[in-house]
């Protein structure tokens, strides 16, 4: 199953990456990462790592053959620790782009998954003092229906 999750965790970023100019309001590259944490970043870019979440298969709430993968998709962004300026702008920023990126998958069909809910995770922020830098996270979840055998 988690190579399934792996695979689909891998067309996200594809279809991420491929959306087109103009798709979102802010240009980026998606990659794929087993453990997205702040230590592994640097450099004021926008950052979307795409991550696996949870999955449930076979419950009395869906089909037997059926599978709900919940994929993660974070945001990442730094700035330099002693710019001043409105954080919490930077932050609405992220949270709006990850809106965007949600109603993206909202009718997607994605390695033969279909979205059908999505959660916001919330986020964090840590002082990367070696780097001179703050870093945010902002991080949603969205959950992929397929249908397949376990």
């Amino acid at each position: 199953m988690a190579s399934y999750v792996k695979t689909l965790g891998d067309a996200v970023v594809t279809a991420l990456n491929s959306a087109g100019s103009g798709a979102f309001s802010e240009s980026f590259t998606a990659y794929f990462d087993f453990d997205p944490n702040f230590e592994k970043l640097s450099g004021a870019e926008t950052t979307v790592v795409v991550s696996l979440g949870t999955s449930e298969f076979s419950t009395a709430t869906i089909a037997q053959d059926q599978a709900r993968d919940r994929i993660n998709i974070s945001i990442i962004k730094s700035v330099a620790a002693t710019e001043s300026g409105n954080d919490a702008d930077l932050i609405d920023g992220m949270i709006s782009l990850l809106e965007e990126i949600r109603w993206f998958f909202r009718s997607e069909l994605v390695h033969e998954s279909q979205a059908t809910e999505s959660a916001y995770l919330g986020g964090e922020s840590v002082n990367r003092g070696d780097l001179g830098q703050r870093m945010y996270r902002q991080t949603l979840q969205i959950t992929f229906d397929s249908y397949r055998n376990g």
